[in-house]
C-alpha cells in the first residue's frame, strides 16, 4: 500500500485546529515544572483515566500509584520504618512502585498471562507505562489496566499480612473474575455468543471450515517472530508453520503482521474458508472497528484487501490458554528455520495439538 500521513495527536489521525492546540498545550504542561513527582496528564487523558468502566476501588488504586501514594516497602523505609525493603514477592530487588507492579519477574508474567498479553521492557517506569495506555484512548484497555494493578496490589497484601504464595495464574484469575462486568472481549451486551467466542480454550472450526490460530512473539530488541497453525472440524493439523525474524515497532503491530502473513500463507496453501484466530484483544479490537487511521489500521486495512481471495474469512479472539500451538510456533520460529509444515508439525508441537483435540468441544 502506498504511504500515508496521520497525525498522531488525533484519535482518527487527521489533523484539526483543535487538536494542534491541545497539542501545544500538553507540551507546554508537561514542560512546566509540578509539585508531584508525577508527570502532568492532560485534562483529556484525566478524564479517560477516571471514565474508565473499572471498578472504582481499581481506579482509586490507580491513581494511588501514579501519585506515589502506595506504601510499598521503599517508601515506608524512607519514611523511618524499620523494615526489609526487599520485594515481598520475589525478595531479590527493592520493592518500590516499579518494581512491584511493573518489574518483578512474577509480576511480568502476570502481565503477560492476561488477555493484553503486556511484555514489560527492562527499565520501564509506570509513569512511561501509563502513558502509553493512555495513548491508546481506549476505554476498555485503560479499565483492564487499572485492575491488573488492583489484583496485583491485592495479591501482594496476601503475601504481606497472610502468607499466601504470589502465584500469577491466581492473579489473572482475579483479574477475570473483577474484568467482568466490562469483558472487553464481549463488549457491552455480553450475549451468549460473545461469550463464547471470549473463550478460555481451543475450539474445533465449524465444518468446512479451517481454524488458523496465530501468534507474534516480539522480544526487547523488537524482532518479532511469527507461528501459525491450521486445524479442522476434528482438530486434525492440516498446516503449521514459522517465519523469523521481522523488525516491528511493537507487540500489537507484530500481531497485525503476522495476521497478514498468515493470510498469504493461507491462501498460498488452497484455504478458502477460514477462521483465524489470535489471543491480542487489541488486534482482535481493531479488526472489529474495520478503520482508524493509524500503522496498525493500515495493515489491517491491507488484510480487508486480501478477503477477496476467501470464500469466507473472519478473525476471532480467545484467551492466550487456547492459543498455545501458534505461541510454541512463533516463540520457536528463531530455530524452526522458516519451514511450512504440511499435515504434520514440528517436534514439541503434537503434545499440545493433543491437549487441544481432548479439551476442544465440537461447535
Amino acid at each position: 500500500m502506498e504511504d500515508a500521513l496521520f497525525w498522531a495527536a488525533a484519535q482518527d489521525g487527521i489533523y484539526c485546529a483543535k487538536s494542534g492546540y491541545q497539542f501545544l498545550q500538553e507540551k507546554v504542561s508537561r514542560s512546566s515544572p509540578s509539585s508531584s513527582s508525577a508527570p502532568t496528564l492532560s485534562e483529556a487523558q484525566w478524564c479517560l483515566f477516571w471514565k474508565s468502566p473499572a471498578f472504582p476501588r481499581c481506579k482509586q488504586l490507580a491513581w494511588r500509584v501514579w501519585v506515589g501514594a502506595v506504601p510499598v516497602r521503599h517508601s515506608l523505609r524512607r519514611r523511618g520504618l524499620d523494615i526489609d525493603p526487599c520485594c515481598a514477592i520475589c525478595g531479590v530487588e527493592e520493592e518500590t512502585l516499579d518494581h512491584l507492579f511493573l518489574r518483578c519477574e512474577v509480576v511480568r508474567a502476570t502481565w503477560f498471562g492476561t488477555e493484553l498479553g503486556v511484555r514489560i521492557d527492562d527499565g520501564v517506569s509506570f509513569h512511561a507505562f501509563m502513558g502509553q495506555v493512555l495513548q491508546t484512548r481506549d476505554k476498555e484497555v485503560v479499565a483492564a489496566v487499572q485492575t491488573v494493578l488492583c489484583a496485583i496490589w491485592e495479591a501482594r497484601n496476601k503475601v504481606v499480612f497472610e502468607g499466601y504464595e504470589f502465584r500469577w495464574r491466581n492473579v489473572v484469575s482475579r483479574f477475570q473474575s473483577l474484568v467482568c462486568p466490562f469483558d472487553p472481549g464481549a463488549g457491552t451486551t455480553r450475549d451468549a455468543g460473545d461469550r463464547r467466542a471470549h473463550t478460555t480454550r481451543w475450539r474445533r472450526p465449524p465444518r468446512g471450515r479451517v481454524k488458523m490460530n496465530i501468534d507474534a512473539a516480539t522480544n526487547q530488541s523488537k524482532i518479532a517472530g511469527f507461528g501459525c497453525v491450521a486445524r479442522d472440524y476434528n482438530g486434525d493439523i492440516l498446516a503449521a508453520a514459522s517465519l523469523f525474524p521481522t523488525v516491528v515497532l511493537s507487540a500489537t503491530l507484530g500481531e497485525a503482521l503476522s495476521l497478514r502473513w498468515a493470510m498469504v500463507l493461507a491462501t498460498q496453501l488452497g484455504f478458502r474458508r477460514v477462521q483465524f484466530e489470535t489471543d491480542s484483544l487489541l488486534l482482535h479490537r481493531a479488526w472489529k472497528k474495520r478503520r482508524g487511521s493509524s500503522i496498525l489500521f493500515t495493515v489491517i486495512a491491507y488484510c480487508f484487501n486480501l478477503m477477496h481471495l476467501f470464500d469466507y474469512v473472519d478473525l476471532s479472539f480467545v484467551r492466550r490458554e487456547g492459543n498455545s500451538a501458534a505461541d510454541f510456533m512463533a516463540r520457536n520460529a528463531s530455530s524452526l528455520s522458516n519451514v511450512v509444515w504440511v499435515e504434520e508439525g514440528p517436534p514439541g508441537l503434537t503434545a499440545i495439538l493433543n491437549s487441544d483435540v481432548l479439551a476442544s468441544v465440537p461447535s
